[in-house]
């Protein structure tokens, strides 16, 4: 009994530890898209278990955990208020990073319609930025960079095709939660829907920040957390199948 209430206790204590650091290392960042994109899926999450019922038994850890990564982002502004307001209030549409970015997407919307062999095929995985710096050549150095939005990335690698099967396999597996989700409930599936709906979340943030920034789709570390997340909610959804 004295080690049960010392786990009551203890785990609380390590949740908001472990939050206020990933807070923390999130607001350090500074990538603006990330951190909206963070709060939109934020939003979105804490919406759905407080409006859909078959999530209601979830609320009132919801709240609590809804309390604790407010207050810990709070919090988190608070300390480094200076960096927030200059990187989030001071900033426009017309900054190099933001300009940048549309200049990335016209380069690689550019490169797919130069020719049908490029559109049907693209110019090969991990090839972009070499086939970038021969079309483009002169420009500044940090200019050769990937696009920063994957769709368009992925369109240009491996063509018109390999953009459809790729968009059209995400598609299904989001379709597939979503019936999952919504289908008759058990009472032995309470858990399922909660890890349908967090891992469905956590996939809609990847393909929000996929529309603003490319490591997802060429770091190792970045495709290891799309594929996982993905594999997770095809997972969760083939199993409940499975079960039901």
């Amino acid at each position: 009994e004295v080690a049960d209430r010392m786990s009551r206790g203890v785990f609380p204590l390590v949740s908001g530890i472990a939050i206020f650091l990933l807070s923390f290392g999130l607001i350090l960042t500074f990538s603006r898209g990330v951190i909206i994109f963070f709060v939109f899926t934020t939003v979105l999450f804490f919406a759905g278990i407080f409006l859909l019922k078959k999530l209601k038994q979830y609320r009132k850890q919801a709240l609590r955990l809804l309390l604790l990564v407010v207050s810990c982002q709070l919090l988190v502004v608070a300390l480094a208020w200076p960096e927030v307001s200059s990187r989030f209030l001071e900033s426009s549409a017309s900054e190099p990073a933001i300009q940048e970015r549309l200049f990335f997407n016209k380069v690689g919307a550019d490169i797919v319609s130069q020719n049908y062999l490029q559109l049907f095929f693209g110019v090969g995985i991990g090839n972009f930025v070499h086939h970038y710096m021969q079309s483009f050549p002169g420009l500044a150095t940090h200019l050769y960079q990937p696009v920063h939005n994957i769709f368009i990335l992925i369109a240009s690698e491996i063509g018109i095709f390999g953009l459809i099967a790729f968009t059209l396999f995400l598609a299904s597996q989001l379709k597939k939660s979503i019936q999952q989700f919504f289908s008759s409930s058990y009472s032995y599936d309470r858990e399922n829907k909660i890890m349908i709906f967090t891992l469905f979340c956590a996939l809609c943030f990847v393909l929000c920040v996929s529309l603003y920034d490319h490591y997802f789709w060429t770091l190792q570390q970045g495709s290891l957390m799309f594929w996982i997340s993905v594999g997770l909610l095809a997972t969760v959804t083939s199993s409940y199948n499975k079960r039901s």
